[in-house]
């Protein structure tokens, strides 16, 4: 991780100790994760509520997708296919930090809003990164429709 970003995710995440992630610095509220895919150069270092589908999140995967489709469709595995790399090219990896696989854990496939710094490191010029590229560093994670909400 380069000096800068760790600053960056460090700052952010006082500035998430202190109360203040539920309130956007980016310039949007609420975004979709193609609008993060479409701006991630732009949003670069600046941290969003980023509302999708939670896919399998443990070991050396964690993605939001904009569909729940696209979240099965990854999980399901068929390596290769036009359906798994369309999948995946509209999904935005999560990084790992602390215990965030342990609490997006019962979320898995839920529709869900994410707040989290957007990272630009692993997209366009500066090439790919394998396994769990950190283009979201996640703060914070809720269930948009609750599955076992009480009536």
């Amino acid at each position: 991780m380069s000096h800068r970003l760790a600053l960056t995710v460090a700052s952010a995440f006082a500035l998430a100790l202190i109360g203040c992630a539920d309130t956007k610095v980016g310039e949007k509220a609420d975004v979709s994760v193609a609008e993060v895919i479409d701006n991630i150069n732009r949003w670069d270092g600046q941290i969003y509520q980023i509302h999708g589908w939670l896919g399998t999140c443990e070991g050396h995967d964690c993605a939001i997708f904009e569909t729940r489709n696209d979240a099965q469709t990854a999980a399901d595995g068929n390596y290769g296919s036009d359906a798994w790399k369309r999948a995946m090219d509209r999904r935005l990896s999560i990084a790992s930090i602390g215990d965030f696989d342990n609490r997006a854990a019962p979320l898995q496939f839920e529709e869900v809003a994410l707040i989290a710094l957007v990272s630009a490191e692993c997209r366009g010029w500066n090439g790919g990164c394998t396994d769990r590229a950190p283009d979201l560093y996640p703060f914070h994670i809720t269930p948009i429709n609750p599955a076992n909400e009480a009536e």
